[in-house]
């Protein structure tokens, strides 16, 4: 009897693992694109149901938020201001913390957490939110809240719970999200 080695029992022939290989890494890309071709199309039906939970809101159908007045008030902060936190929406708006928060759930509105609070945006007023935060070079925080403008006291109480930091390499604020 001759002595075998433990790698005589695993030794598969070299073509045939390419080709496996082959087959695993195309079942991968296209696998891949069918992931993104379905995230794009959830993305497209999200805004579509909130834009359905808007309209049937201001209708005053059952089940659906109405805008009140109150409603109307906050939004109109948002716009003007870019954002509210909710620490600050009773004085601002009429609307209550917590109430601030359903309104933003309702309407699909990007919400924030700055540490102990909660910024409430528009979606444009995110967007160029986060737009103005790519383009800031300075290293230094004052520096970077002073060039963000309206933007600059969410920068800054989200630099205070570490939830922004700059990153050297590339040069840019990051958000942990």
């Amino acid at each position: 009897m001759s002595a075998r080695r433990i790698d005589d029992y695993f030794r598969r022939e070299p073509r045939k693992d390419r080709v496996e290989m082959e087959m695993v890494r195309e079942a991968i890309e296209d696998l891949g694109e069918r992931l993104a071709r379905l995230e794009a199309r959830l993305d497209e039906i999200e805004g579509l149901l909130r834009h359905i939970s808007r309209e049937l809101g201001k209708l005053g159908v059952r089940g659906y938020r109405k805008s009140s007045g109150s409603d109307d008030a906050a939004l109109g902060v948002i716009e003007r201001s870019g954002y509210i936190l909710a620490s600050e929406s009773r004085q601002k708006a009429g609307l209550p913390p917590a109430a601030l928060i359903s309104l933003a759930r309702d309407y699909g509105l990007p919400q924030l957490d700055v540490g102990g609070d909660i910024a409430v945006f528009t979606r444009e007023s995110y967007e160029e939110f986060l737009d103005m935060l790519e383009k800031v070079r300075s290293s230094d925080p004052e520096e970077a809240a002073s060039e963000l403008g309206r933007y600059g006291r969410v920068f800054l109480l989200l630099r205070k719970k570490g939830s922004v930091y700059y990153d050297s390499k590339s040069g840019l604020w990051r958000i942990l999200e």
